[in-house]
């Protein structure tokens, strides 16, 4: 437990067992995918936990799981698990929030689990098929039945071993998959170098992007070292947008996590509340003020990026943080 000297109170644990999730296992080598959905200020932080996919047996034929669970842990012993539909049933997929807080589902198979295979090179085999290539974006705002979108597919097959994080840019950069220690070409799906870049619906929707122009009056940002910033404190920004823009600003901070095996860990969104903006002159440029999370236990200290947003598109660019006390 931590102590005063580093900014947090002591609190009495409280351990609270929950009801168990429906629907089949959803851990290695039968493998789904969870988060901890985007918090925010406008409900004070309320955590919520969604866990998708995976499979029932390990056998190379049997389907993937199509089910999700959402549930709202703040109701503690008396929360009850929320299941929706995945669209499309997979198992080793992966997870994204991206900056307007709508979280991309991406890669996995549609058959079999992770890890294993069968028979010796060239002829190595491994027991996941019929890859998923149709990225889903779900919306945690929308209500039960109409939080997903699909997206248009991707090209390459990305199972055992892919991984899919979130760049400052915005883009999304999906890499690996199903590697070989005796690499070959002759198998069905071979260890995979290529890398791609997903951009997400926000690039696509005529919205212009923000560009970031100073953080507290330094043009110096995204350098060796990231800018410190403090909890419950403003940090101001100069943002471009074209001349005669009606800006509708918002902003969240990411930790982006570590991904392996469909497991996104450290990743976390919270929504930032912008205290105010004022336009600076008449080209196009506003002061835009954003308060930084309240304490340690709704983000944790360490290096973040911070977005900011006009109508849910992201800027030219997150900008990395220290977050201390």
């Amino acid at each position: 437990m931590h102590n005063h000297k580093y900014g947090i109170s002591k609190q009495k644990k409280t351990v609270v067992k929950f009801k168990k999730l429906p629907g089949p296992p959803r851990s290695y080598p039968l493998t789904g995918t969870g988060l901890l959905l985007p918090l925010t200020y406008e409900n004070n932080y309320k955590a919520e936990m969604l866990i998708c996919g995976g499979q029932d047996t390990m056998k190379e034929t049997s389907p993937a799981d199509a089910s999700c669970g959402r549930m709202d842990l703040s109701k503690g012993q008396n929360a009850e698990w929320e299941m929706d539909s995945f669209i499309i049933p997979r198992v080793m997929g992966d997870n994204i929030i991206l900056p307007n807080g709508k979280v991309l589902f991406i890669n996995g198979a549609r058959k079999g689990f992770a890890a294993y295979s069968r028979g010796k090179p060239p002829n190595v085999l491994m027991l996941a098929t019929d890859a998923v290539k149709t990225p889903l974006i779900y919306d945690p705002k929308a209500k039960l039945g109409k939080r997903w979108t699909r997206l248009p597919d991707t090209k390459v097959a990305r199972m055992y071993h892919s991984t899919a994080t979130l760049i400052p840019t915005g883009e999304v950069l999906i890499t690996g998959s199903n590697p070989h220690g005796a690499w070959t070409d002759q198998t069905e799906f071979p260890t995979e170098y290529r890398v791609e870049h997903l951009l997400p619906p926000y690039f696509h929707n005529g919205v212009p992007r923000p560009k970031i122009v100073q953080v507290n009056k330094s043009n110096q940002f995204n350098q060796e070292k990231p800018i410190e910033v403090k909890y419950a404190k403003i940090v101001t920004f100069l943002v471009s947008l074209p001349k005669g823009t009606n800006p509708v600003f918002t902003a969240s901070i990411i930790n982006h996590g570590f991904v392996t095996h469909s497991v996104h860990m450290s990743q976390r969104y919270v929504k930032l509340r912008v205290a105010s903006f004022k336009a600076i002159g008449t080209e196009g440029q506003f002061e835009v003020n954003v308060e930084t999370p309240p304490h340690e236990n709704i983000m944790p200290p360490t290096r973040n990026y911070i977005y900011i947003l006009h109508n849910e598109t992201p800027a030219n660019t997150g900008i990395e943080v220290l977050l201390k006390s």
